[in-house]
């Protein structure tokens, strides 16, 4: 679990949108009813249920992982999904209401499901990233934009009700990989957790992905580390072995195949606004 309280962070810019809280829930399960005082978005992110069920003011709804759920003040809810799931909710102050509506996101409605799509997760682990050092002066500002951006997103890539249950599975496990880089994802788990034999998931994830899952999770992992080169002190082997690479030596291999430097190349190479683009 990851949990940051933003509300006593100070902001170098003013914002119309400050997040009060993030927490990040791995497995996270409960049927009590609750109800709320401030606003909750929960990016319900996979289940090896295929359903998130749940009632609000006791109507049912049902959704498909992954989706966005909503809470605001003056209703119950109750979650009856029947497998733990993994969310990651903002929380925003309840006289913030206008202000998300005005950004198009309306905390009344039932939740919406959506693509996981490279561009939230890419945000994603991002955003963990910058929960790690909340208190950098302007990294609280960015998590209110990443946080915003990350919601609205997923309002863009609202899933189209044709979308294939096949696609959905594959979509799902590439987000479960890419959230949890940090924690060596183990990719055969994942496709028994989807009942999906091997066969069967290569098949369709070569439908949907012109890499392997191993590059996916290659690129995933290069990418936060060049933001880690760029932003942190880190040395290289802590960098290594925080991504959980085998050695350093090969950290430097697969960083240089993907980006065309080596760690220290980039790291020295670096100047504000540098965007770091990686090799076909």
């Amino acid at each position: 679990m990851q949990y940051i309280q933003m509300g006593d962070q100070p902001r170098l810019l003013p914002t119309p949108l400050p997040v009060s809280s993030i927490a990040y829930l791995p497995d996270n399960f409960h049927n009590h009813r609750t109800t709320h005082t401030r606003i909750d978005f929960g990016i319900e992110l996979a289940s090896e249920a295929e359903f998130a069920e749940y009632t609000i003011d006791g109507q049912p709804f049902r959704k498909r992982f992954p989706w966005c759920s909503t809470r605001m003040p003056g209703h119950v809810y109750r979650m009856a999904t029947k497998k733990p799931w993994d969310v990651l909710v903002f929380t925003f102050d309840a006289s913030r209401l206008e202000a998300l509506r005005k950004f198009g996101l309306e905390p009344a409605l039932p939740g919406w499901e959506f693509r996981m799509t490279s561009e939230i997760s890419d945000r994603i682990s991002r955003l963990f990233l910058l929960m790690d050092s909340c208190r950098v002066p302007g990294n609280a500002d960015q998590i209110d934009f990443i946080s915003l951006e990350i919601l609205r997103l997923t309002l863009l890539c609202r899933r189209d009700e044709t979308t294939s249950p096949e696609e959905i599975l594959i979509h799902r496990i590439a987000s479960a990989l890419a959230v949890r880089i940090l924690e060596k994802p183990d990719l055969d788990s994942l496709i028994r957790k989807h009942n999906l034999s091997r066969r069967t998931f290569f098949r369709h994830w070569k439908r949907y992905y012109d890499v392997s899952p191993w590059d996916f999770v290659m690129k995933k992992r290069i990418e936060t580390a060049s933001r880690l080169l760029q932003e942190t002190e880190m040395r290289i082997c802590e960098i290594a072995d925080t991504l959980h690479f085998v050695d350093s030596s090969y950290f430097c291999r697969q960083f240089k195949r993907m980006t065309g430097q080596s760690p220290n190349e980039f790291r020295h190479s670096l100047r504000p606004g540098t965007v770091l683009l990686l090799a076909k």
